[in-house]
């Protein structure tokens, strides 16, 4: 999300896309910017039933990707703004619903911001000559019906990744899909969590037998502490599985508390890229 945020971002991206894209890769993308965070607003918004700013917020949400798509130049790009107004409809369609459970709301509404990105990052992946196949994530991810906190089950999602994923990468295509997201067993969607893409990946590569796992971000690399509250904060060349576990158990935010085990349990290199 941080390396997303505006049109160099994402051409930042697109650059690191091509230097491996002879490779078999997923790349695995957030939502743009704070977008999860203007969601989470416009949910709240939605509660207090403020019809009027939620209007607003939505409709300055919706200009902010549209204005992402005309500074990344994209080469006829009606059909991407085409796309995303669609996706914004359905946005506005869920916002009218009724919820009885806030979790369950909670997922139907804040996982637009995933699929706001996947086709603005699709169109200018593709218009870069990047041979690129887009599979959204809840046709990959399954798991159970705790909304806002789900755990994977790993058989159905074993078959699903396989299925989808292993043919496109034998055609040497570069894979590009959602972290965050999923999608429970009723076909209705779910979320990993908060910054939870980084376990997305790390769903994909268990699976999928990966050498390694890389998470680009906007800091140095993995810190022995944050480095806004500690000036002296250094930067961790190397640390074991158990060592990063602790170090995401008492809050380095760089890594999600759950990407490490699968990646143990297989002997995954994990970088923390900046």
């Amino acid at each position: 999300g941080a390396l997303l945020k505006n049109a160099d971002g994402i051409r930042r991206m697109a650059s690191l896309v091509r230097e491996f894209q002879y490779e078999p890769m997923v790349v695995v993308i957030s939502a743009i910017g704070k977008t999860t965070n203007a969601l989470e607003e416009l949910y709240r918004l939605y509660i207090l039933k403020n019809n009027e700013q939620l209007q607003e917020k939505y409709v300055q949400l919706k200009q902010q990707h549209i204005q992402l798509v005309e500074a990344l130049q994209i080469p006829a790009p009606e059909k991407t703004i085409h796309g995303l107004e669609e996706n914004f409809r359905k946005l506005w369609n869920a916002l009218n619903i009724h919820y009885k459970d806030w979790y369950y709301g909670y997922d139907q509404i804040i996982p637009f911001g995933e699929e706001f990105s996947g086709k603005i990052v699709k169109a200018y992946l593709s218009s870069q000559g990047i041979p690129v196949h887009f599979e959204d994530a809840h046709n990959l991810i399954i798991t159970d019906s705790r909304y806002t906190n789900a755990s994977v089950n790993w058989e159905m999602t074993e078959k699903s990744i396989k299925a989808r994923i292993l043919p496109v990468l034998n055609n040497r295509k570069v894979v590009l899909t959602q972290g965050f997201v999923a999608i429970d067993k009723k076909g209705i969607s779910t979320t990993l969590g908060r910054e939870g893409s980084d376990f997305t990946a790390a769903i994909l590569a268990y699976i999928l037998e990966a050498k390694e796992v890389c998470i680009w971000k906007d800091v140095p690399g993995l810190m022995n502490a944050d480095p806004r509250l500690f000036p002296e904060a250094v930067k961790l060349p190397h640390v074991s599985y158990n060592e990063a576990i602790e170090l995401a158990f008492y809050g380095a935010s760089v890594i999600h508390p759950k990407t490490i085990q699968p990646l143990k349990k297989k002997g995954i290199l994990l970088k923390v890229c900046s």
